[in-house]
């Protein structure tokens, strides 16, 4: 059994097509099911690979209701001055767009909105590159670049809007969990 999600979008963005026919080539010799989170993953899986023999099956993503605690409605959901908005998720440009929060920070100030802060939680191979546009930006004052965290659900909880700059999302968890949070 194998699980895809996405990548086959991500290889076409990558400009490495090949890797989608190696993946199929591997489904045919290897997995007796495919499992993939959308309808829309099991339609490319299976254009993608016409040798899959009808091996492909949608198991949907979903979250535990009762993990997320909406603590908006006090008023007192976090330490934080102004607009608390948020980004949860790999730290990676290609795909989740995290090259794209520094313009978002860097619209909300030319625009006039001087405080607010961006939450990043999470951690990736573009790190360096986010803490270098920030920087280029003078938008040190406006992100707080958290790393790694156990507790998303946490943080999610203190932010007003969740941002998700994603350029491909095969299907959006971090979406839904930031409606159940209340962002």
């Amino acid at each position: 059994i194998t699980y895809e999600h996405g990548e086959i979008e991500v290889n076409k963005n990558r400009n490495k097509p090949w890797l989608n026919w190696l993946n199929g080539y591997e489904y045919f010799l290897f997995c007796e099911n495919i499992l993939v989170n959308s309808i829309a993953n099991k339609t490319r899986i299976d254009k993608n690979n016409k040798h899959n023999l009808n091996k492909t099956s949608v198991l949907p993503l979903g979250i535990d209701l009762e993990s997320f605690d909406i603590k908006k409605i006090t008023g007192q959901h976090n330490h934080y001055d102004g607009l608390v908005l948020g980004y949860i998720g790999r730290l990676q440009c290609q795909d989740k767009g995290i090259d794209y929060l520094p313009q978002i920070a860097n619209s909300l100030r030319v625009s006039g909105l001087v405080n607010f802060k961006i939450l990043v939680v999470g951690e990736g191979s573009d790190r360096d590159v986010l803490n270098k546009l920030i920087r280029e930006n003078d938008l040190m004052e406006h992100f707080e670049l958290l790393g790694f965290r156990e507790d998303v659900i946490e943080y999610m909880n203190k932010m007003d809007i969740v941002i998700i700059p994603s350029r491909a999302e095969a299907f959006g968890l971090s979406a839904i969990e930031a409606v159940a949070a209340g962002a």
